[in-house]
């Protein structure tokens, strides 16, 4: 779980200043567009905003998801940290078309931030 990796003595808060994480990974029964899960939660917040755009600019479908304990989402959001996962198909489709599904969908995220 996000908390355990977080050390026992925190200066100021256990979010240390984090206000999003892109979860990345693949999936069975994943669109060859890709998928971007987020929180049902989520409608009209930044984390809303956010994966509008990728969904946009990449191409990918936008799904909301049920947290469920354990999970990175989860976690986060009892934090209260944006997060979204983008998730790429890991057995029907070949692992290059895959990749770059999924680094299209990293890059959107990415220039959300204006990064290089």
């Amino acid at each position: 779980m996000l908390k355990d990796l977080l050390p026992e003595k925190l200066p100021t808060s256990p979010k240390k200043g984090i206000k999003y994480i892109l979860d990345v990974h693949t999936g069975g029964r994943v669109t060859s567009e890709g998928y971007l899960f987020l929180n049902p939660s989520a409608k009209g917040s930044k984390e809303e905003k956010w994966a509008s755009y990728i969904a946009n600019i990449s191409g990918c479908s936008k799904k909301e998801s049920p947290l469920q304990k354990g999970m990175l989402r989860t976690e986060a959001y009892n934090l209260g940290i944006n997060t979204i996962t983008l998730e790429v198909e890991r057995d029907n489709m070949d692992i290059f078309f895959a990749a770059e599904t999924e680094l299209k969908m990293i890059r959107a995220a990415c220039k959300y931030f204006r990064f290089p």
